[in-house]
Parts: structure tokens; C-alpha cells; sequence
């Protein structure tokens, strides 16, 4: 008696990524009102000194010679 494997390489890929889907929808989760003013302290932030980012970002972007230097495409000479 022999089996065959019902599992194919696009089954495994489908099932994968439903799984990812499921993981990460579970993360989500309503936030109530009183909860909200521990979500808003200083260490929660993404930048601990936004205009301290501001200047590095201004600085980085003179010596790049080009606005845009944070990940856009082209230079300063005009050519794309």
C-alpha cells in the first residue's frame, strides 16, 4: 500500500501565507480610551528628538548634494 502526498509546493506557499495572515491579524487589537495616554509617552515615539532627525536628514541631504538623498533615485547632477 502506498501514499501520496497531497501537499503540493503552491499548497504549502497558500497555506504559509494564510498562516502569516492569521499571525498577524491577531496582533491587531482595539485600543480603549484610558489605554491610550500609555501609547502617547515620550519613549513610544519613532523619533526621541524629531528636530534633532530633522537636522541629521538636512545635513545628510547638503552633503549628498541633492534633495532626496534618504532613498530617492537620481543625484545632483539632473540625470535619472
Amino acid at each position: 500500500m502506498t501514499y501520496r502526498c497531497c501537499l503540493t509546493a503552491g499548497t504549502v506557499t497558500k497555506l504559509s501565507l494564510l498562516l502569516l495572515l492569521v499571525s498577524l491579524l491577531g496582533a491587531c487589537a482595539p485600543v480603549q480610551p484610558w489605554e491610550r495616554g500609555h501609547l502617547a509617552q515620550a519613549n513610544m515615539a519613532l523619533a526621541a528628538d524629531p528636530l534633532r532627525d530633522a537636522m541629521d536628514e538636512h545635513v545628510y541631504n547638503s552633503k549628498e548634494a541633492s534633495s532626496g538623498g534618504m532613498g530617492a533615485a537620481g543625484g545632483g547632477c539632473g540625470c535619472n
